[in-house]
């Protein structure tokens, strides 16, 4: 069999986390066993001579037929769609199992939406889920449980010695500024803590109330830096000590071992979701409202030895699940789940 071809269907070069991903698995599949294809808009980037790229418009209006005749015309032996977009969607309906479709579940709002099942259970050959959290509810509402394929880290720094003190003098906000996010939740921690500065990457269409809310309170420890590209949030992650996640609802958060890469602990709100990557107490906390999440970092300002060994231990966490290690899981997931598609389509009925 020769190599296994297969479009990583995000846009790599773009800032949404499915893009972020398909950069890193497109760099580090194994040459000698996959022709990898790669979709790019404006932002090409570099990826090596052994990456095919292939140019999607950024015109809204040819953007979504540009996709399809792209992968339409592509012959891929493997689509992987994390995105899933619209027009991937549709591509995954008119072509249902007849190609290799697979998926992957990154946030639990897809059960909320019959569009989302039909897609992942009716139109697609496989998927599987980034979190031991996400895969009970996949049992729960879909009655299959998946393969777990956790997202990957960068670690930049050899050893943890870099982590030289406990002290906590700025906190990080990174996300979009919508509801679901809770950015105003963040601000009211802000608020409790004038002595630390806040900073908040990200925009979106909270970003008025945002800037009023700051404006009204007076929040002279807040800076807000919009939306960074990738390379830039990392960069200004280097210069924080904490990472507070305030949302409803999330899958995995990629942020928090982008984070953890740097030393930094997490702090979320656990009411409605799990984190698998955070051990309560070793590498950041769990708590279950605003006051509790204030109350921990209170405890960590008053205890710089915990909090050093906090930041160790959330170094250490990232280390565990650098994309160097978990491509492996990527590279044999792809090639079972060809390996099956194709013992399916033989095995199937002309």
């Amino acid at each position: 069999m020769g190599k296994v071809k297969i479009l990583l269907g995000s846009y790599v070069g773009s800032v949404n986390a499915q893009d972020i991903n398909c950069y890193e698995i497109a760099k580090r599949l194994n040459s000698d066993i996959f022709e990898v294809h790669v979709l790019h808009q404006k932002n090409k980037v570099d990826l090596g001579n052994n990456v095919h790229f292939h140019r999607i418009s950024n015109n809204r209006l040819i953007k979504n037929l540009s996709k399809l005749f792209k992968m339409a015309t592509l012959n891929a032996d493997i689509y992987y769609l994390p995105r899933i977009e619209k027009i991937d969607i549709i591509f995954a309906k008119i072509f249902g199992k007849k190609r290799c479709i697979v998926s992957s579940v990154e946030i639990q709002n897809v059960y909320e939406n019959k569009k989302y099942d039909d897609f992942f259970n009716k139109y697609i050959f496989d998927y599987f889920c980034i979190s031991n959290f996400l895969n009970k509810l996949n049992v729960k509402h879909w009655n299959k449980e998946c393969q777990v394929l956790y997202l990957g880290s960068n670690n930049s720094k050899d050893d943890v010695n870099f982590i030289n003190n406990g002290n906590l003098k700025k906190i990080a906000f990174v996300g979009s500024f919508e509801e679901r996010k809770k950015p105003l939740d963040y601000l009211k921690v802000a608020k409790s803590f004038p002595d630390i500065e806040f900073i908040m990457i990200g925009s979106g269409s909270l970003s008025g109330e945002v800037d009023q809310y700051i404006k009204s309170h007076n929040l002279k420890n807040v800076k807000t830096l919009g939306r960074l590209q990738n390379s830039e949030v990392y960069k200004e992650l280097t210069t924080c000590d904490l990472l507070l996640i305030v949302s409803d609802k999330e899958g995995l958060p990629k942020v928090v071992l982008e984070a953890a890469s740097v030393g930094m602990p997490t702090i979320y709100i656990s009411k409605n979701y799990k984190v698998d990557y955070i051990e309560d107490g070793i590498n950041g906390f769990a708590v279950q409202n605003l006051n509790e999440m204030m109350n921990r970092i209170n405890e960590l300002l008053s205890n710089e030895d915990q909090f050093k060994n906090m930041r160790t231990e959330a170094y250490k966490l990232a280390a565990k699940y650098s994309w160097d290690n978990v491509i492996n899981d990527y590279e044999k997931y792809f090639l079972d789940t060809y390996n099956m598609y194709i013992k399916s389509s033989y095995n199937s009925p002309s």
